[in-house]
């Protein structure tokens, strides 16, 4: 029950007062705002997520607004450009009201792993030299935009609606933009890669799973072929690598070693090398090694 009611949508003042929440200094122990947005379909992955969030003791403060439709695409990736035009919009608008040293924004297929304390030191010290921190999409090349970490400025505004306005211009997906962007030295603003212990499932060369801070269910191996407007498969991720880290932790060593399998069937994923070959090509590859 107490999931339910944290993960239940947010008036307009609660809104406002959460993004006013946190100091103004990185030293004070206020809870971080991490906002997410979900549709209908999806509500169960927001649910989940606020639940592990929540607590009186908790670094952060999670608020996730639910729209029962926002307009998603089907077949299209994380819904295509609608839903991407109403996330970009949103933490436009986030910027430009939230009174803390910075914030999270995240998709509703991420879990938190591993202590929430050590996460919130990881997405400070991310942006301490930058102004927006993104995951890994590979290990060694490419942003994903499922986690960020936001430090709040005019500037950093200005550069998320530039970056908003090139996605409706070319027709291409937020995230293929923010690479291109950053591939040819158009961003005006700083923008970091998260460490790797914030990890995307896309990343098939993760750091050993007892180190994991976060994990993302960005690809997933569903045979089914599903719409990616049913959450089951990422749920189903989801319970399997958290089943799996809390064995390991336990000392389960048969967890590692199913880990390590698991990730083997991500790493041999035909489909994951042809999406990498097409949106992070070889002939990047020494722009991405300097950028790392």
């Amino acid at each position: 029950m107490a999931a339910v009611e944290q993960a239940r949508p947010r008036t307009a003042e609660h809104m406002a007062a959460l993004e006013q929440s946190a100091s103004s200094t990185e030293t004070d122990a206020a809870p971080i705002p991490w906002f997410c947005c979900s549709d209908g379909n999806h509500w169960p992955l927001a649910e989940r997520l606020v639940a592990q969030l929540g607590g009186e003791a908790s670094p952060f403060a999670p608020s996730c607004r639910r729209v029962e439709d926002l307009g998603g695409l089907p077949g299209r990736a994380a819904g295509g450009l609608p839903v991407q035009d109403f996330k970009l919009r949103e933490l436009e608008r986030l910027c430009g009201a939230a009174r803390c040293p910075f914030f999270v924004w995240s998709d509703v297929d991420v879990q938190p792993l591993g202590p929430l304390d050590a996460l919130r030191a990881a997405a400070a010290a991310a942006v301490r030299d930058a102004d927006l921190a993104c995951q890994r999409e590979f290990a060694d090349a490419g942003l994903n935009v499922g986690f960020l970490v936001v430090r709040p400025s005019p500037r950093l505004a200005a550069f998320l609606r530039a970056w908003r306005e090139e996605m409706a211009a070319t027709k291409r997906l937020d995230q293929k933009v923010l690479n291109q962007i950053v591939l040819r030295g158009g961003a005006p603003v700083r923008i970091a890669r998260l460490d790797a212990t914030v990890w995307a499932s896309s990343n098939a060369a993760p750091p050993p799973l007892g180190e994991l801070l976060l994990h993302h269910a960005n690809f997933t191996l569903d045979v089914e072929r599903r719409p990616s407007s049913d959450p089951t498969p990422k749920l189903a991720q989801l319970d399997l690598v958290r089943g799996l880290r809390v064995r390991a932790d336990a000392g389960d060593s048969d967890a590692v070693a199913e880990w390590d399998a698991w990730i083997s069937r991500i790493r041999s994923d035909a489909s994951l090398d042809r999406y990498r070959a097409r949106h992070f090509p070889a002939a990047d590859r020494d722009a991405w090694a300097r950028l790392n």
